[in-house]
């Protein structure tokens, strides 16, 4: 890309004092029409650069000097000034090639006689043609929700399909629905409305349990009242939330593991009775008195909660048995590896980037920050070759964007591996704008990954998953299986999507 760089300054018509113009497109003498795919970053930028510079306005009437981005703006374009007459204008331009012939580059348009716009422009030129070179960005590639989450949030939709087609009645929902910006406001606009209990459920309305399931006095209420109740409960919760039941009806003390920051839990509690030990990590079974001093306890029995991941809750049954050898649970084939994949992907694709970057609502998200201890658990690789040569002890360099604005070019600066990480509440349309924003400074190559854990067989062809086979849970669908060929329990796959025409 550096042997095609070409920074040229013309005289166009256009231009107004106190205006710094930054176009979506311009037209190279020589290449054509060039795309400005970072346009809207650029003039995000500026505009917090020169919020202080003084002048006149460039937009309204409250007078800083700020920045336009403008619909369109070529050689034959003419802008007029404030008496209608057209004005002189000075347009700074940078561009590349890339090995397909494609053009892309940026430029900014200012008045010749306006000096701050000028010498702002040419800044903003410099540091950002210091920002060009060729990148290689990575997106995760795994569904915002878990299976179960979408099997719920599809009754959802389909119940609010039929609430509108009858009577356009109101759907309710126990607990806050889970899902990613555009289908909450879709479910709002079309009246589902969410309730932490069934007292806010009139009679003869429809009732939708979430993925993570209810407790068992909601369950009660619910048929107790007659209540039309559509259940979205994950079938992996439903068979642990039987295992509770169970273990606490044959009078085992039953040990609740899972993570404390999961509404499933406190359910999960519920079901395996008043009696039941919650714990989160093994420094919680060491301070615990089940089989604490050699005592022998009675039976005891444990649970997992399936939104915890796999790596988080074995530990933790290993120091149960450390004190309880004859520790008894559920069957591993229970677990949910979905928060699992989710954290592996998250980290393969942090560890594989030199800034990684995490889309959500806002910084104090829950999910960012989940995303954000995930990215940054695994350091860089070390060595020679390594993306950590001059940070101190390898660490990762995450940022949370909610908006174009907090994509801080200055990060940028050096950087080649980009990691793309999207959240459930991550603002609909940010990750395009983020991707065509990085395609305009440099070529881009886009790679997707995901980690994605699934049921093999036994050498001696028996499945693994018995118990939650092809036919368990069908609204489920079956579950993923390898081929003879491809035995691995867990597998990174890369996938080179399209490129989008967003991309150079």
């Amino acid at each position: 890309m550096k042997l095609t760089l070409r920074r040229q300054q013309v005289r166009v018509p256009g231009g107004r004092i106190g205006q710094v113009l930054v176009p979506p497109w311009f037209t190279d003498p020589e290449r054509g029409m060039v795309r400005c795919d970072a346009a809207p970053l650029l003039a995000v930028w500026l505009s917090k650069s020169l919020s202080g510079a003084g002048g006149r306005p460039a937009v309204g009437n409250d007078g800083s000097h700020g920045v336009e981005l403008c619909a369109a703006l070529g050689p034959a374009a003419a802008v007029a000034g404030d008496d209608g007459s057209p004005v002189s204008g000075i347009m700074s331009t940078v561009s590349w090639a890339d090995r397909r012939g494609g053009v892309g580059g940026f430029a900014l348009v200012t008045h010749c006689d306006d000096r701050v716009a000028l010498e702002a422009a040419g800044e903003a030129m410099r540091q950002w043609a210091g920002l060009l070179r060729s990148r290689r960005l990575l997106l995760t590639d795994m569904p915002a929700l878990c299976r179960g989450g979408r099997r719920a949030a599809q009754m959802i939709d389909a119940m609010t399909r039929e609430a509108i087609r009858s009577d356009g009645g109101r759907v309710f929902v126990v607990g806050r629905p889970v899902a990613d910006e555009t289908r909450l406001v879709a479910w709002k606009l079309s009246g589902v409305v969410h309730v932490d209990d069934l007292d806010a459920v009139p009679d003869g309305a429809p009732v939708v349990f979430p993925a993570h399931g209810v407790s068992p006095s909601v369950r009660a209420e619910a048929a107790r009242r007659s209540l039309r109740v559509v259940d979205g409960t994950c079938p992996l919760v439903t068979a642990v939330h039987a295992d509770a039941a169970a273990y606490a009806a044959r009078g085992d003390h039953v040990v609740v593991i899972g993570d404390r920051r999961h509404a499933s839990l406190p359910i999960l509690a519920a079901c395996a009775g008043p009696a039941a030990e919650v714990v989160h990590s093994a420094l919680d079974v060491r301070s615990s008195t089940t089989g604490a001093h050699g005592s022998e306890p009675g039976p005891v029995s444990f649970v997992i909660d399936p939104g915890m991941a796999v790596e988080d809750a074995l530990p933790i049954v290993t120091a149960l048995r450390d004190r309880v050898p004859r520790l008894a649970g559920h069957h591993f084939d229970v677990l949910c590896d979905a928060a699992s994949d989710r954290a592996q992907t998250i980290a393969s694709v942090s560890s594989g980037s030199e800034l990684t970057l995490i889309l959500a609502a806002d910084e104090i998200d829950p999910d960012a920050q989940d995303a954000l201890r995930m990215a940054t658990a695994h350091p860089y690789p070390r060595g020679p070759a390594g993306f950590d040569e001059g940070r101190a002890g390898g660490s990762c360099a995450v940022d949370v964007v909610t908006c174009l604005a907090d994509l801080k070019p200055e990060r940028l600066a050096g950087v080649t591996a980009v990691g793309l990480v999207g959240t459930l509440s991550a603002p609909a349309g940010l990750r395009e704008q983020v991707v065509a924003a990085l395609a305009g400074l440099g070529p881009l190559t886009c790679r997707r990954r995901t980690v994605d854990t699934a049921p093999a067989p036994f050498k001696a062809g028996e499945p693994s998953d018995e118990r939650l086979g092809d036919d368990a849970s069908p609204a489920m669908g079956p579950p993923v299986r390898v081929t003879d060929r491809d035995p691995a329990l867990i597998t990174a796959r890369c996938v080179v999507p399209d490129p989008p025409d967003t991309l150079v």
